[in-house]
């Protein structure tokens, strides 16, 4: 298949339905079974804190995981690998039904959760694979839709299992639809990277650990950075959100698992209007930075959210909902544009960008697991507070440091070019462009320096070539920032 068949409108809204099937398993198979911890400490007739130790190391193992997973699906395919996670996905499922202690168990919880949570990294090079430029957005979005979507509706999904069922009936609910999204992977699903790197061991391993060689860049890091508060944040209030509602507005159980559906609401319509906005935003003003457009917006918006989310946390209910709906939303406009941004920044290194920033937002997240044990009281609006005050100040470092990349006008690509072939096409053409008007300006000088008529001829041509191309400046701050990636190599 080549690239020109890979990439008609058909394929791309085949590709917006099948990726979320990838990517919300992981997030719920996390979430659906902390319900039914209290069960599980019966049925092994252990600690509570023995049994959270499953959800710790499994956390951990999920903030590594991508880092193997991704990048070696630019070596083996994007088939392979998800084929082999859900696959083990389903072993490892099995394991946990019919384990005979918590020792057991826990192992294989967490060999579980390290199979499947990688497969959002994958999903993300999917979309750079299929998706031409100026739709990459749409592609995203539904990505970062589904990862949100899992995340709340897992609480959901476990509390009613369990409550009817029992605990090994979550167990059996994720081992049917992981049997099933198996088989849509391998009838449905046609391998998208047409450009696998060779294989060598040495070069594998060298890939699992390269992604963190990433974080030099500033701009790699600050878009990190910001993604991971504010994923930490939400997250902080997932968990936390259903005690609130049960303590302070003495919600019953159920209803409290249900006030987490307005973070689904929302990341729904974000992800309805996150993705065209930010691909038309690339088209209309061809620059790299165009790209975080509406998301630099709704990052500074999102930081006012949380302020109000801590406003409101201990006061209002109905406010509360309405303010968490708009968080997800806006989370959506802030993760689908920096994701973005930096795979086009960085070329060639989705599965690497991707797999850095689930690892530290994993990192983060677990943390704020950590906090709500002792959040909760009179002062946890200062927390939402000091979350708020955070993300403001990245959102403002972030402007800083994209600032040289309004400057930067790619060509249009053409019909067919993937990814990495048109930045790297982009660079070529516009470093060669450069050194051309460099040196007709060099030689216009030298000809005619005491002509005053045609240096302002020379001037004006000048001032032509840079606003139809690139500006000097522009070119030496892309060149350096190259520099850097490629020897980051």
């Amino acid at each position: 298949m080549s690239n020109e068949e890979k990439k008609t409108p058909q394929s791309t809204k085949q590709m917006v339905l099948i990726l979320p099937c990838f990517a919300i398993l992981g997030p719920i198979s996390n979430m659906a079974y902390l319900p039914a911890l209290t069960q599980l400490t019966e049925f092994y007739d252990t600690s509570l804190e023995i049994v959270t130790l499953s959800v710790s190391i499994a956390t951990f193992l999920g903030a590594i995981s991508p880092l193997i997973w991704a990048p070696s699906s630019d070596f083996f395919g994007r088939k392979k690998i998800l084929v082999t996670q859900f696959f083990l996905f389903c072993l490892m499922t099995i394991g946990c039904i019919f384990a005979p202690n918590i020792q057991t168990f826990i192992v294989f919880r967490v060999l579980e959760a390290g199979s499947l949570i990688g497969s959002i990294g994958v999903c993300f090079a999917i979309v750079m694979d299929v998706f031409p430029v100026y739709s990459r957005g749409k592609g995203l979005a539904a990505v970062i839709f589904a990862m949100t979507t899992g995340t709340i509706i897992g609480p959901v999904i476990g509390g009613v299992l369990t409550d009817k069922w029992g605990w090994k009936s979550i167990f059996i609910f994720l081992l049917i639809v992981s049997f099933l999204i198996l088989l849509v992977v391998i009838f449905f699903f046609h391998e998208t990277n047409l450009n696998k790197k060779p294989y060598a061991l040495k070069k594998l391993i060298f890939s699992w650990v390269r992604p963190v060689i990433f974080l030099k860049q500033k701009m790699v890091i600050t878009s990190v950075l910001v993604n991971a508060v504010s994923f930490s944040a939400m997250y902080f209030t997932m968990v936390l959100l259903p005690t609130v509602m049960q303590k302070t507005f003495n919600w019953s159980k159920m209803n409290s698992g249900l006030s987490l559906m307005p973070f689904g609401i929302g990341g729904l319509l974000g992800s309805m209007f996150a993705g065209p906005l930010i691909d038309y935003s690339r088209k209309k003003y061809k620059t790299l930075g165009s790209r975080l457009l509406p998301g630099v917006f709704g990052s500074f918006l999102l930081s006012v959210t949380v302020v109000l989310i801590g406003a409101t946390v201990l006061e209002s209910s109905t406010s509360l909902l309405a303010f968490t709906s708009v968080f997800a939303w806006l989370f959506v406009f802030l993760s689908s544009g920096t994701q973005t941004f930096l795979f086009e920044e960085i070329p060639g290194e989705t599965a690497s960008i991707s797999s850095i920033m689930a690892l530290v937002q994993f990192i983060f997240s677990s943390v704020s697991v950590q906090l709500t044990a002792t959040a909760y009281g009179p002062n946890l609006n200062i927390w939402y507070y000091a979350y708020g005050g955070v993300i403001f100040i990245f959102s403002f470092v972030l402007i800083y440091v994209i600032r040289n990349r309004w400057e930067y006008i790619p060509d249009k690509p053409k019909e067919g070019e993937n990814g990495k072939d048109i930045e790297m096409k982009e660079k070529k053409s516009s470093t060669d462009r450069d050194l051309s008007n460099k040196n007709s300006t060099d030689t216009s000088h030298s000809d005619n320096n005491t002509d005053v008529e045609n240096n302002s001829d020379d001037s004006d041509d000048s001032d032509d070539s840079i606003e139809s191309n690139y500006s000097d400046e522009s070119i030496n701050n892309y060149k350096k920032s190259s520099a850097t990636e490629f020897s980051s190599e």
